[in-house]
């Protein structure tokens, strides 16, 4: 997650908001060392590498056609309103900060991972279809939930999930433009939130539960 955080940002305000409310400056100062320690180790083998993402982020590539909300909001309201492509990050970044304030009770990270995840990577304002990748904790999360399913529930969800890997594999092999694949995290959202309903109605732990 630590490779991809322009697609992990909530993730990542939840988790730096996490360590600070439970004291835990060991997780504080470890992430700042490994962030240091990464970036040194990249410095040895490219000098220029911070003065050319300033000069990007100075810039940013506005007409890339990403799979985000943003960069919907912007095919059907027009291009040229460019503010569009940082709504979605603006409105779920402020949410999240408003659910984290009135947040109380015990602090899970197996029921909030997935739908930070699922979130950050729909709502962000650039990522590719190959930066779906930091998904694979929502997939893991959903196996998690089989063995609270009923053999028909198992056989739907594992199901769909073979059928969206071969959908991706479908639009890979035939170089769909990757705005097109927006509806991957979307896809997860619901079959996260069927599963999840289908757990609670089990009598399992609720996955989103504060």
């Amino acid at each position: 997650l630590m490779i991809k955080p322009h697609v992990t940002y909530l993730f990542w305000l939840a988790a730096l908001w996490w360590a600070w409310r439970s004291r835990r400056r060991r997780v504080l100062a470890g992430w700042l060392a490994a962030l240091i320690s990464a970036s040194g180790f990249v410095l040895l083998f490219a000098p220029n590498v911070l003065s050319n993402y300033l000069t990007a982020a100075a810039g940013p590539p506005l007409d890339w056609a990403t799979p985000t909300l943003g960069a919907w909001l912007r095919l059907f309201f027009g291009p040229q309103h460019r503010g569009l492509q940082f709504l979605p990050s603006f409105v779920s970044g402020l949410a999240l900060l408003v659910w984290l304030w009135r947040q109380r009770g015990e602090w899970r990270w197996e029921r909030v991972t997935a739908p930070l995840l699922i979130a950050s990577v729909l709502t962000a304002a650039f990522g590719w279809s190959f930066d779906q990748v930091v998904l694979l904790p929502v997939v893991a999360a959903l196996v998690s939930q089989l063995r609270a399913l009923t053999p028909a529930q198992r056989t739907t969800l594992l199901g769909s999930l073979g059928v969206s890997q071969l959908v991706l594999l479908v639009q890979n092999r035939c170089q769909v433009n990757d705005i097109f694949y927006v509806w991957h995290p979307l896809a997860l959202a619901g079959l996260y939130w069927w599963g999840a309903g289908h757990k609670r109605g089990s009598g399992g732990d609720d996955p989103h539960g504060g």
